[in-house]
């Protein structure tokens, strides 16, 4: 898990890695009464870049669904990673038959 809410006590606690099921998560936490926590990740583009709650689920929602959005699209090194991959993959040769 990449992504992550740290609660007003510094415990921690795993975001999904798509937006709607992260900001439901985070809703619950809300509703646990964690509401001055932040959103971090140690990846990406918004490795160093957290979004903190102060208190108020109106206010922190849109922001912490841009952060999401932000902190989840794919990295350059992501692309060319995948890039790579593919490419790899298909200049593996392709067995004859079955195991044996």
């Amino acid at each position: 898990m990449s992504l992550y809410y740290m609660r007003d006590d510094h415990s921690f606690v795993g975001l999904p890695d798509h937006v709607d099921g992260a900001m439901m998560r985070l809703r619950q936490e809300f509703s646990d009464g964690c509401t001055y926590g932040m959103c971090c990740t140690k990846l990406g583009p918004m490795r160093n870049k957290n979004e903190h709650a102060r208190g108020d689920w109106a206010e922190f929602a849109p922001r912490a669904r841009a952060w999401l959005v932000k902190a989840l699209e794919p990295s350059e090194a992501d692309v060319e990673y995948a890039s790579w991959m593919a490419r790899l993959i298909d200049s593996a040769p392709i067995a004859k038959g079955g195991a044996s």
